[in-house]
């Protein structure tokens, strides 16, 4: 009796400390995971191994598998504490880290825990500020070939295609002389391809020397409604061979000479030797409105007479005369010239002058 009354208190027992050690393991693993976040999993690991330990606690039967003192009946249960001690572990800050990751969920929930895979955000790569495109400084279009010489009015003529004065930027293009065309006439051209920097036109005469007799020629244009910066010289006697340029006459010049205040004028000049010096002798008027003008200087040994009439020929009415009957230039190695170019006189605007055009119809030499 003693005996069976032994081995159910030792079962008892056993059935005691095992309930404790699941109680002590429940309650561990509760507050461990609340306060660190331990994985339910590795809890639900450890709960499982205490409780296999502890159905093979009660199976056995046989004496020898905890010692008891009959005199004290102490039993000796340090075989199960040691197994406690073993399975149960302290949260490591690794578990910790770890339970960030992993859902809650019950310790007797066996599937496999749920993982929140977090992907790390990727720096964000500076856009580099964009550079502003520079504004484009436009290119002026090749000048267009054209032959240097060409026959006109049973003359050579040659384009100008050399820089210098009188222009303000000593630009000059040859293709702005345009023509002969189909009715015998030459064109002059001022253009402007970018808007700021214009090239003027010039033809002179291959023939040298023309001497004393009287020119002629035709325009056609309303020379008063010039851009005040430009210049057109219709017709102009000059010989660069002189010291002093003394041989100059000019048939009519016209201009606004940069003003905008001003009219567009005609002018008709001599230029004559006085002590040694280059000196203008000259009269203007303002330039008639009218699409068509004549223009004639007559060279004599004694004089220099210069008539601007309205309309083609010399039978219309008289817009200037002018006459000079000293200090007469002496012919040389005189040419004609035409000319149509810009001034940067008087404030004006010659960078931005438009394109223009000014057509010589006809033109005359009879010589004396």
């Amino acid at each position: 009796m003693y005996k069976k009354t032994l081995n159910i208190g030792r079962l008892n027992i056993r059935l005691i400390c095992a309930l404790v050690a699941v109680t002590i393991v429940v309650i561990t693993t509760h507050f461990s995971s609340q306060a660190s976040g331990l994985s339910f999993l590795n809890a639900g690991a450890k709960t499982q191994s205490i409780v296999m330990h502890d159905r093979n606690l009660i199976n056995k039967s046989s004496p020898s598998s905890s010692t008891v003192n009959n005199s004290s009946k102490n039993i000796n249960t340090s075989g199960l504490i040691s197994q406690l001690a073993i399975n149960v572990k302290p949260t490591s800050p690794l578990n910790q880290a770890s339970t960030s990751e992993t859902f809650n969920r019950s310790p007797h929930d066996k599937s496999s825990p749920q993982h929140i895979h977090i992907t790390p955000t990727q720096p964000v790569t500076p856009v580099p500020p964009v550079t502003p495109t520079p504004p484009v400084t436009p290119v002026p279009p090749a000048i267009t070939a054209v032959p240097a010489n060409f026959t006109w009015d049973g003359y050579s003529w040659a384009r100008r295609d050399w820089g210098g004065s009188p222009s303000y930027n000593g630009q000059w293009s040859p293709s702005n002389v345009i023509g002969p065309n189909s009715n015998n006439q030459v064109t002059l051209e001022v253009s402007n391809p970018t808007g700021s920097s214009p090239y003027s036109a010039e033809f002179d005469s291959n023939k040298l020397g023309w001497g004393y007799g009287t020119y002629t020629v035709v325009v056609d244009g309303d020379l008063s409604t010039l851009s005040p910066s430009l210049v057109f010289g219709n017709m102009f006697i000059y010989d660069s061979t002189v010291p002093v340029t003394a041989n100059e006459i000019d048939a009519g010049e016209y201009s606004a000479w940069g003003s905008s205040i001003y009219p567009v004028t005609l002018s008709q000049t001599m230029y004559a030797n006085i002590a040694g010096l280059s000196t203008p002798l000259s009269q203007s008027v303002d330039a008639p409105a009218g699409s068509v003008t004549t223009h004639q200087i007559i060279w004599t040994p004694t004089s220099v007479t210069i008539n601007a009439y309205s309309g083609a020929g010399t039978t219309g009415p008289i817009i200037l005369h002018s006459q000079w009957l000293s200090y007469i230039p002496v012919p040389q190695q005189e040419q004609v010239m035409f000319n149509f170019w810009v001034t940067s006189g008087n404030g004006g605007s010659p960078n931005s002058v438009p394109n223009a055009f000014v057509t010589i119809q006809d033109f005359t030499f009879t010589p004396l």
